[in-house]
């Protein structure tokens, strides 16, 4: 079972792993220009998730309940999340959401865990050097995984 996960912000991290290997990672730098043509943004959003998302069997992403936060942060998370949300539709691949506080918990077992902790604890599971992932892929790493442990036991199967 091939799952992405997402961590979207103005650095969008993602990974793309099965039951044992990370198959995918990589950031993108999105900055956000007003001049800019909003159908633009929106097409540069999607062209980037769907390099991870042709393949996959499941699409996890981050899920950030802005509360006290900045428009600005807010509206570009939402328009990275849409433009992943409507590539996975167009593709037939379910959406899982997963809080930073339930990938930390996850990962490290402490939602007060940092990202370098969580970083250490997947490279790890992923037999990979923690060096070789930024954090924002290895973030998203955490997020596919949680996802991909949830989905079994959600559904009673099996790793291979």
């Amino acid at each position: 079972m091939i799952v992405v996960g997402f961590d979207p912000a103005t650095v969008t991290g993602a990974a793309s792993m099965d039951s044992a290997d990370l198959r995918d990672a990589g950031v993108n730098h999105f900055e956000h220009r007003p001049r800019v043509d909003k159908g633009e943004r929106w097409c540069a959003y999607y062209d980037s998730a769907e390099h991870f998302i042709a393949e996959a069997d499941l699409v996890a992403i981050e899920h950030i309940p802005f509360r006290h936060s900045s428009g600005g942060a807010a509206r570009m998370y939402w328009s990275i999340r849409t433009a992943i949300e409507m590539c996975a539709c167009n593709y037939g691949v379910p959406v899982s959401y997963v809080t930073p506080n339930e990938w930390r918990q996850h990962v490290h077992g402490s939602t007060k865990a940092t990202k370098e902790e969580c970083r250490e604890i997947i490279a790890r599971r992923f037999n990979l050097d923690p060096s070789d992932l930024t954090l924002d892929e290895s973030d998203a790493l955490c997020i596919a995984w949680t996802a991909y442990c949830r989905h079994i036991e959600e559904n009673g199967e099996q790793e291979q």
